[in-house]
């Protein structure tokens, strides 16, 4: 069974951002130090990095999970998009071959109800979670939603 991500969107206070560089490098950065607080389960990867030119990104090991944190602008002031998930899901050949995806969705479940506390606790708003998919009004819910556990579970 594949990981489930998990996704949210939340207004935060202002950041004051390099004017060239994507916005969010802050926030990012933030958020990746608060999870370099959790060192004896959580062991960052690799520096906040542009990601794609659009936002940034965060990789890190969770217990035995390699996983991904993205955070990008919305397009509306102050409001941001982060998403957790698997950072090496298997490709194609991968999966062609025989190599199973593993199943980390607790893994981003316990790092996003994290990533929630300290989002509340800096100040942010209107934060809505969901899993696999872009969380609003209609389709999120305030807290990260637990993911359904595999039948082998």
């Amino acid at each position: 069974m594949r990981t489930a991500s998990q996704n949210a969107t939340f207004i935060s206070p202002p950041f004051d951002d390099d004017p060239y560089e994507p916005p969010g490098q802050k926030l990012a950065s933030h958020l990746a130090n608060s999870l370099g607080t959790l060192e004896s389960i959580c062991q960052p990867v690799s520096p906040v990095e542009n990601w794609r030119d659009a936002g940034w990104s965060i990789e890190f090991k969770w217990n035995d999970a390699d996983l991904l944190l993205v955070v990008a602008g919305t397009g509306e002031i102050n409001r941001w998009g982060v998403q957790i998930a698997d950072a090496n899901p298997p490709g194609l050949f991968s999966r062609l071959f025989g190599k199973r995806a593993s199943d980390h969705s607790m893994e981003v479940w316990t790092v996003a109800r994290f990533v929630n506390a300290h989002l509340d606790a800096m100040g942010c708003s209107m934060i809505r979670w969901r899993i696999d998919g872009y969380p609003d009004e209609t389709f999120g819910e305030p807290t990260p939603p637990e993911p359904k556990r595999s039948s082998g579970s």
